[in-house]
């Protein structure tokens, strides 16, 4: 059913009639009351009622009728993504002094995400130094670079950030790389996103500047202690070098690889070697100990000139013209031939050669087999002058 209002509009003031009224209906769509809306945004309408009387109209006051308006709602946009970037792998971080100061420069691979990385966050001791769109950040004017630890974190346009790399210490003239933390993807949540956006290309890498090692070198000598007149062979190798120069106890160009025989050696001795390359210079010694030859063992002393003699030295001398005694066990040896090679110096005549080249001790101490006992004494004035060497 249609709704009718009344609505009375007042000529006769309006035209000068008195109090002549007239009455007009407005039909309103019937879709206008079932608008649903809060009840806090309205629009009043005022209308117009009538009553009538013999000869007037009178204006009785409208009722109001309540139109509601429909408030807009707004709506929260939701996040596309809840993928965190990878964690910065590969990190590189070296340090370089000039006369200006000490800058560290890092490099890494770059992280991979499902949109895109927007950029990497960089921290020094947990500080924040800022953000790159690069795979490179230079940290200049740094004191004490060894003192500090860096680390980098990625970041895609959604605002996830990946897991910070491990912290790492630069080091001057070498490549330092660190192990990427593990990345723990986050649970989703109950506004998990409906729609993805195509994942951007990644922007291009910029290679991290070359860096020239410095050069190394090992020297050694063997062996390192040796006796006068001795040799010893030097041993060398470098790498990273271009040149070698060797002072100390040698000199001159050297390869950057190779050994050295050093002959007749008569006093210790150090050995120098110096290698040069792009990184830089390195130099090593080693040195020789020099001993004393050790005196020369003397040759023992023969038979008849004071050395041992033994029974079958003894032996070989038995006859008057050649006569060697041995008196055991005083174990004395003696040369008797000028004393018994006439009986006229013997005062005992002959009795004694038939002991050439046999113990003399009983027939000339004991007095046995027709000799004549001798004191003790005689071996000293008599046999003393004819000794060569100790029995045994």
């Amino acid at each position: 059913m249609p709704i009718f209002f009344a609505i009375t509009i007042i000529f006769a003031s309006l035209l000068g009639y008195g109090t002549y009224m007239k009455e007009s209906y407005v039909e309103i769509p019937p879709s206008y009351a079932a608008i649903d809306a809060p009840t806090e945004s309205i629009l009043e309408t005022p209308l117009a009622t009538s009553s009538s009387t013999e000869n007037t109209e009178t204006i009785s006051p409208a009722p109001t009728v309540t139109l509601p308006v429909k408030t807009p709602q707004t709506t929260k946009p939701q996040k596309s993504d809840w993928t965190p970037p990878t964690t910065p792998s590969e990190i590189t971080a070296i340090y370089t002094e000039t006369k200006v100061g000490t800058s560290v420069t890092l490099s890494w691979s770059p992280s991979k995400d499902n949109i895109g990385v927007r950029g990497y966050r960089i921290f020094r001791d947990g500080n924040d130094l800022g953000t790159t769109n690069e795979s490179y950040f230079a940290d200049v004017e740094v004191i004490s670079p060894t003192l500090h630890r860096y680390s980098i974190l990625a970041f895609d346009s959604e605002g996830n950030n990946s897991p910070k790399s491990t912290g790492l210490t630069p080091s001057k003239g070498t490549l330092a790389v660190n192990t990427p933390t593990p990345i723990v993807p986050a649970p989703p949540t109950a506004e998990a996103p409906v729609a993805t956006s195509p994942a951007p290309t990644a922007p291009p890498t910029t290679p991290a500047p070359a860096v020239t090692p410095a050069p190394t070198l090992t020297l050694s000598i063997s062996p390192t202690s040796v006796t006068s007149g001795s040799s010893a062979t030097l041993t060398w190798k470098a790498t990273n070098a271009t040149s070698c120069t060797a002072s100390g106890a040698w000199s001159g160009a050297k390869a950057t690889s190779g050994t050295q025989a050093q002959s007749n050696l008569t006093a210790s001795k150090t050995y120098t070697l110096a290698c040069t390359g792009g990184g830089g210079s390195v130099s090593k010694n080693a040195t020789v100990t020099v001993a004393a030859a050790p005196a020369p063992t003397p040759t023992p002393a023969a038979c008849g000139s004071g050395g041992v003699c033994t029974a079958a030295d003894i032996a070989q001398h038995n006859t008057r013209a050649n006569c060697w005694v041995y008196l055991s066990p005083i174990n004395k040896a003696y040369n008797i031939t000028g004393y018994v090679a006439n009986g006229n110096n013997h005062p005992g005549g002959d009795v004694i050669v038939p002991y050439c080249g046999k113990n003399m001790y009983g027939p000339f101490i004991s007095g046995t087999s027709g000799g004549k006992k001798h004191s003790n004494s005689a071996l000293n004035s008599v046999l003393q002058a004819y000794y060569i060497g100790v029995f045994q």
